[in-house]
């Protein structure tokens, strides 16, 4: 979602199903140019394929934090932060 947020696509795209599905399988995606490395660090690190490698909630809240500048819209910022504090609550 982060991804999409910030870019306006979904990280993976292919031009068939089997291909998509090999991408999205192996974790093969692209960051944009205009994203920084920071944020882009922080994408493929959500994006591993063994859940228990990701980044958890608050590891997420906290770069999100200490990284205000890169999520230049207040509107997503808000609405990721509140996003990740339903995610914590189920």
């Amino acid at each position: 979602m982060l991804f999409t947020l910030l870019c306006g696509a979904f990280p993976f795209r292919a031009n068939s199903e089997k291909e998509l599905y090999v991408k999205i399988t192996k974790g093969v995606f692209s960051c944009p140019e205009h994203l920084s490395q920071n944020v882009c660090e922080l994408i493929r690190r959500i994006l591993i394929l063994k859940p228990t490698d990701r980044p958890n909630a608050e590891d997420v809240i906290f770069f999100i934090k200490m990284n205000k500048k890169i999520f230049l819209k207040k509107s997503i910022r808000l609405f990721f932060l509140k996003f990740l504090d339903y995610k914590k609550s189920i």
